[in-house]
């Protein structure tokens, strides 16, 4: 009997199950295909219609593309097999029986190449059969190895190249990753000729040269180690602390009381200029745990593979494997838990490398940036501008009452016992029940599925589908779609609205609130667009209006002797998309404070209009017209024929025809260039393999928008920082919410509110031409959910 080990599990070798996939394939048992004295075996998922046709493995669309990725990244020696040998009828995905009764096949062929030393898993089910388990998207470009007869593989998962098609702006991304073969090919995949000298500092004297060194060249990279994520706790802690002033060259020390008062000295001296790897991130650690306010930024290297190439992944360890031979360092010296690992040898070699890899990324990334002005003066004047102030921010958080925010989850959870009862009364539940014999569970989407679409239930027609098993969605949207009209969809909006608040939102808030605070977390290279993001808590989607039921923004309060303030700018995207159209019309629309009631008017041709129609038409075209709006859109949201929506959309752009010039401008500049550009510089680009997809277009169409609404906005936190120090003010800005800003304003300084209107206005004029005049509503209370306009 076989025995097989991955993953630290062992498990025994069953006879293959009975499968009658054959029974309907061209090709059945689809053999092993390309080079078996190779070192190299790709395991894909199973065969698709062309496979089947011509019995051979990845011939079709996506097989294309991988041969393509591996002719780039010159791998040329490869043998081919699927982990699934027949089709599955439909292209459906494999079942787990199936894969069970397959995995001989994979064991034969195995052992059919005596040379093997590399298996290369692409997709889920390559996956789920050799290790086990899925989630590709996450593991792809990852090393591991694993023993199978007594013979050791190294293994490399990859992204499906199906996804890269449908998701064209991943390519560069897998073609990174398909890159990784050869270096992962070694076996100990970190090649020790590419390593540089490194020294672990344990004593003063050798402190004292690194200093000394430093005032030679005062340029250098550094690199914090530590035992958590955040650093708020009492136990968290920064385990080592290591610096590169040459690359190839790097040294470590765990801190300690005899090197920190000259630490921080170097630290806060901006002379001594500092190279880091998402410099947010340490600087915040050194500000909280040893109150050191880090100056003289430099470069970092995060922002700088952002600002290359924003489709490919920024993070160190990936750099690592593009730029290096290096790659896969991490589980060579610390099995990737370094904080396991605290005051290690491993560790402070470990950290060394993150040190020179980062001194050495900033001698490739700034020719390279330095080329081009738009970019050089994002990082500059932006981004590593507003790091400081973002990190600031986090650092102060914003005050939360708990009982508030217990209250918030009693009524929660009365809100979902209630909804609950509702959907249970409902007559298609209860005629479900007694046909199936189950109870209905709203979780579960097959069996939504059944209810929603069924002739016997509620006999609706689905509106889209999902995108890779191409069955009747269920998610959020099509049961808003349908909430008016269909009460069942209601009760099931409200119970995935309250118990997304309840799992996501509630919970987040008592799982990251220290001491009666929030330190949300910012990132600046989580989108395309540069718009910020929020996480751990997500303070950027904390419900509003209507549909904030228990009063959620109550919870976050102001602290004492001070008032919340909250600027936001209004219909800021349509401002921007006016500004970069030229469009008279739309600035004009967005100058009667409603643009959304005067789109509305001009539509359906009235001179008065409901609330409805002001939300259903005037912002369903105004939000879509940024998002790129389409004839089938505009049916599926006001629920009209095609006649009617065509005659809407060309009322719309008669209205605002240079808007309509701007995108057609910009559809032709995309489909043609493969990228488009923001206004301050940035670029999004389109790295197709094929023909350029509808959603790039609509992408590219979007980008500078949002990229130019939200430079703006970070600008404005950067000047409002800038005043705040220059005024000695107590006031404080706690959050950045898409188009607003949030700040403690204490109760002795509201003569600020004027000056921190003006920097929103105008501040970003400096590095940003701009035409038309952008507006700001003002709101100020004790609580964020109750604000009164200023």
């Amino acid at each position: 009997m076989k025995t097989y080990q991955c993953i630290n599990q062992s498990f025994d070798k069953t006879k293959p199950t009975s499968c009658d996939l054959y029974k309907g394939c061209k090709s059945p048992f689809m053999l092993l295909d390309g080079d078996i004295t190779s070192e190299i075996l790709i395991i894909g998922e199973a065969p698709g219609e062309q496979e089947d046709s011509t019995g051979k493995p990845f011939v079709g669309d996506s097989g294309k593309l991988l041969r393509h990725s591996l002719k780039l990244t010159n791998v040329t020696s490869f043998a081919m097999t699927n982990a699934i040998r027949c089709r599955p009828p439909g292209n459906r995905d494999p079942k787990t029986t199936e894969l069970k009764s397959c995995r001989s096949f994979i064991d034969d062929d195995i052992e059919k190449m005596p040379n093997l030393k590399l298996l290369v898993l692409v997709g889920n089910y390559a996956m789920q059969t050799i290790l086990g388990h899925k989630g590709v998207l996450e593991h792809s470009g990852t090393y591991t190895s694993i023993t199978i007869d007594n013979r050791k593989f190294g293994v490399l998962c990859l992204m499906h190249p199906s996804y890269v098609l449908q998701n064209q702006t991943e390519l560069n991304k897998f073609i990174n990753h398909t890159g990784r073969i050869r270096n992962a090919l070694t076996g100990d995949i970190v090649d020790p000729s590419d390593e540089g000298t490194y020294t672990i500092i344990d004593t003063p004297l050798g402190w004292f040269n690194f200093l000394d060194k430093v005032k030679q060249q005062p340029l250098f990279s550094y690199d914090l180690e530590t035992n958590a994520l955040d650093p708020y706790r009492d136990d968290s802690e920064i385990t080592c602390i290591s610096f590169s002033t040459y690359p190839r060259e790097a040294c470590a020390i765990v801190p300690n009381e005899w090197m920190m008062n000259s630490f921080k000295l170097l630290m806060e001296d901006p002379k001594y200029r500092k190279i880091g790897h998402n410099t947010k991130f340490d600087s915040l650690w050194l500000r909280v745990k040893y109150d050191i306010t880090v100056q003289g930024i430099e470069w970092d290297t995060e922002i700088g593979q952002y600002l290359l190439d924003e489709n490919e992944s920024h993070g160190l360890k990936s750099l690592a494997w593009k730029h290096t031979k290096l790659g896969g360092y991490e589980d060579h010296y610390v099995q990737g838990q370094p904080h396991m690992h605290a005051g290690s040898t491993n560790l402070l070699r470990y950290s060394c490398i993150d040190s020179d890899i980062t001194r050495r990324l900033y001698d490739i990334q700034k020719p390279e940036i330095e080329k081009d002005a738009g970019l050089i003066k994002t990082m500059k004047t932006l981004l590593l501008p507003v790091s400081d102030v973002i990190l600031e921010m986090e650092r102060r958080g914003i005050r939360i009452d708990p009982i508030k925010l217990m209250d918030c989850e009693k009524k929660v959870d009365a809100y979902l016992n209630k909804v609950d009862l509702d959907i249970t009364a409902e007559r298609s539940v209860k005629r479900f029940l007694k046909n199936e014999g189950v109870q209905f569970n709203p979780r579960s989407a097959p069996q939504l599925r059944k209810l929603l679409f069924d002739a016997e239930y509620e006999d609706l027609s689905p509106i889209s589908k999902t995108k890779k098993t191409r069955v009747p969605s269920t998610e959020r949207a099509v049961l808003e779609f349908y909430a008016d009209s269909n009460n069942f969809c209601r009760l099931l909006g409200d119970r995935s609205l309250y118990g997304s608040m309840k799992s996501k939102m509630i919970k987040e808030l008592n799982e990251y609130n220290i001491g009666g605070r929030i330190h949300t977390h910012y990132w600046l290279f989580q989108t395309s667009t540069g718009r910020s993001t929020s996480d751990d808590p997500n303070l950027q989607n904390v419900t509003k209006g209507k549909k904030d039921v228990v009063g959620i923004r109550d919870v976050f309060i102001a602290d004492d002797g001070f008032d919340l303030l909250e600027c936001d700018y209004n219909q800021h995207e349509l401002r921007c998309m006016a500004e970069l159209a030229e469009d008279d019309a739309l600035y004009k629309a967005c100058q009667t404070g409603d643009v959304h009631a005067a789109t509305a008017k001009t539509l359906l041709n009235k001179s008065t209009i409901s609330e409805d129609e002001r939300r259903d038409v005037g912002k369903c075209f105004n939000f879509g017209l940024i998002y790129g709006l389409t004839i089938y859109g505009i049916m599926k949201r006001l629920k009209c024929t095609e006649s009617v929506a065509k005659s809407y959309l060309d009322r719309f752009f008669g209205e605002y025809f240079k808007t309509k010039l701007y995108m057609d401008a910009t559809t032709w500049f995309v489909k043609n260039n493969g990228y488009v550009k923001s206004r301050l510089g940035r670029y999004r680009r389109f790295p197709i393999y094929d023909e350029l997809d509808d959603k790039c277009v609509r992408e590219g169409i979007n980008m500078p928008v949002q990229s130019l609404a939200g430079d703006i906005l970070l600008f404005a936190l950067i000047g409002i920082s800038e005043m705040l120090k220059r005024e000695k003010a107590k006031s404080f800005l706690c959050l950045e919410i898409h188009d607003s800003v949030l700040l403690n304003l204490h109760k002795d300084e509201h003569y600020l509110i004027p000056l921190i209107k003006e920097i929103m206005l105008n501040y970003f004029r400096k590095y940003i031409p701009f035409k038309y005049e952008l507006a700001v509503d003002m709101k100020l209370g004790p609580t964020w959910g109750s604000m009164r306009d200023i």
